[in-house]
């Protein structure tokens, strides 16, 4: 969709995932080992829904509001994530790294 000529952008999974590289590159590593899916990584969900409704035109502007949105995240958010993955790991592993679901 166009707009005065801009490209109207909402932002994907993959420019969330490459603003989130540390963080992702934990998760990526479980993902690589067992089936993990990228879309059950904690912040994710939160992004999409806190990010919902807007109109983005350039990756540059996500890129910018991604960052300011990690920012404004508590450290309990973060642990509560990390928390959620070590928890979705330890499935994983218990079902000899079959694919799990929450």
């Amino acid at each position: 969709m166009t707009m005065l000529g801009l490209k109207l952008l909402e932002p994907s999974w993959r420019q969330l995932r490459s603003l989130i590289s540390p963080l992702y590159h934990v998760h990526h590593t479980v993902q690589t080992w067992y089936h993990v899916t990228s879309t059950n990584f904690h912040p994710f969900p939160k992004i999409r829904e806190d990010l919902r409704g807007y109109l983005y035109y350039s990756n540059e502007e996500v890129e910018r509001i991604v960052r300011t949105w990690m920012k404004k995240q508590s450290l309990e958010f973060f642990c509560d994530g990390f928390q959620k993955l070590r928890h979705h790991w330890k499935k994983c592993v218990e079902n000899g790294g079959d694919y799990v679901e929450n």
